[in-house]
């Protein structure tokens, strides 16, 4: 995992109150992964689940300067978005 990943999944678990686990995160390849662990990790605790996909687009804007149609549930990390 580069550091623009470790930094981006960072800002994740500050912004859901989750912790992501590296085996986890390997684990992911599109954006829909992303929000399935997450909601997945806010339902076991009992917490409300907010709008996950949103969420993540806005910080992938916003924080990482994506443009917001290149942001959808299949979007890969890898090949779309640059992460790696």
């Amino acid at each position: 995992m580069g550091l623009h990943t470790v930094e981006f999944i960072m800002q994740l678990e500050d912004q859901f109150d989750v912790k992501l686990e590296d085996v986890e995160v390997l684990q992911v390849r599109v954006v829909s992964d992303m929000v399935a662990l997450i909601t997945a990790k806010l339902e076991a605790q009992g917490r409300p689940v907010p709008n996950v996909f949103w969420e993540i687009k806005q910080i992938l804007i916003e924080r990482w300067g994506h443009v917001p149609w290149h942001v959808q549930p299949d979007s890969s990390f890898v090949d779309d978005l640059g992460f790696g």
